[in-house]
């Protein structure tokens, strides 16, 4: 099919809303080429999990509960059980306060960062917390927000919500995340996943 052909059916084939699939093959070499107004592909083998704690970006409660823990008040024993979410918490602001209110850009900065986490621990062999909390010391500036892509797109859903009944799952998905972003997630948060990571701690700090 010649090209002036093929432009032709595309078009009428774009205008009725009808999958065009163009194959071409010359010997050992060939082309495959989809046109369609919309092709939807959801991951059916998700990255592996992370734990998404907000720390860059403290909801109040959080905040007020990371900031109720005097860690110098502690004795030895409770200092070994203090989550390490509160700890990394307390370090950040430690570290936003000597540095302009940032949190730690280049890799030598979030050494350092995670050195000061070790730094304020008194006997960091024995505290389990503070073991966690150096190994998950990214956690502390990870930003979380949505990417622009996905948030471009529930956006666009927010502002043109399917309303056909013949409108697939997925866009109704992508209009209600859209929603939510907006009303629930200061513009840039998605839903939290809900699973915590294990903590070395006292049953009451964690619930």
């Amino acid at each position: 099919m010649d090209g002036t052909t093929l432009a032709s059916v595309a078009a009428k084939a774009w205008d009725a809303e009808v999958p065009l699939m163009i194959l071409r093959s010359i010997g050992l070499l060939g082309y495959l080429r989809l046109q369609l107004r919309r092709h939807e592909v959801v991951e059916a083998k998700p990255d592996a999990k992370h734990w998404d704690l907000r720390l860059a970006d403290k909801w109040p409660e959080l905040d007020e509960f990371c900031r109720s823990f005097d860690m110098g008040g502690l004795d030895d024993r409770a200092h070994r059980h203090v989550p390490f979410v509160v700890i990394l918490s307390q370090r950040m602001e430690a570290w936003r306060a000597a540095h302009g209110g940032r949190a730690p850009k280049s890799m030598a900065e979030k050494n350092d960062f995670k050195a000061s986490v070790k730094a304020a621990s008194r006997y960091f062999a024995d505290e389990l917390n503070f073991q966690e909390a150096v190994s998950n010391s990214y956690m502390a500036y990870a930003d979380s927000a949505v990417g622009y892509e996905v948030a471009e797109m529930a956006a666009g859903a927010r502002k043109n919500p399917p309303t056909n009944a013949d409108a697939s799952n997925f866009s109704f998905l992508v209009a209600a995340l859209g929603d939510f972003i907006e009303n629930e997630g200061n513009g840039k948060y998605g839903p939290l996943a809900g699973p915590l990571p294990d903590m070395t701690s006292v049953r009451s700090s964690v619930l």
